[in-house]
């Protein structure tokens, strides 16, 4: 916490009480995620979360440099390890589970949007984006390695005959 620029160093402490707190809570997390202790890992991580959205609404005009590593950097890693660790908790195939997971997903970009448009912190902005961008990379690669490889299972630009345009909706049986 020590620098030459005094708004720095006292940024920096400011905040520093917040940032130690979190990373006790992270150690605690790590404890009970590693033993598979899911649902008890989830506590520390919401105190954690409770902790930095405290600082960040507190602390909200600090510098760049404190602001990126100590307060928003570890607030969007806290948010998407609450959706982590709660999928591993729940740990459920059955269909309403699902279903709750790909609605709650969401949360994602409303919650990245909320800091975008209240306080136009693209910081919190871009540390939520890795997991859109992972999940396009990913689905960029399913797409381009067969083609690559000179199997190509979606033909591109593929134009429906004039035949099946005009073949009738209904199949008549007379």
């Amino acid at each position: 916490m020590w620098s030459s620029n005094a708004v720095y160093a006292v940024a920096a402490a400011r905040v520093g009480a917040h940032f130690v707190a979190s990373s006790l809570l992270l150690s605690a997390f790590v404890h009970l995620w590693v033993r598979s202790h899911f649902w008890l890992a989830e506590l520390p991580l919401l105190a954690s979360f409770f902790n930095l959205s405290f600082a960040y609404f507190r602390h909200c005009n600090t510098p760049l440099a404190i602001h990126v590593g100590a307060v928003a950097g570890p607030l969007a890693w806290n948010f998407a390890a609450l959706y982590w660790a709660g999928a591993a908790a729940v740990r459920s195939g059955h269909l309403v589970a699902r279903i709750a997971a790909h609605l709650s997903i969401w949360g994602w970009l409303g919650y990245g949007a909320f800091y975008l448009v209240t306080y136009k912190d693209y910081v919190v902005g871009f540390a939520l984006s890795v997991l859109s961008a992972s999940v396009l990379f990913t689905l960029s690669l399913a797409v381009a390695f067969p083609g690559l490889l000179g199997h190509e299972p979606f033909a591109r630009g593929r134009i429906v005959s004039e035949d099946h345009e005009r073949a009738p909706l209904l199949a008549c049986d007379e």
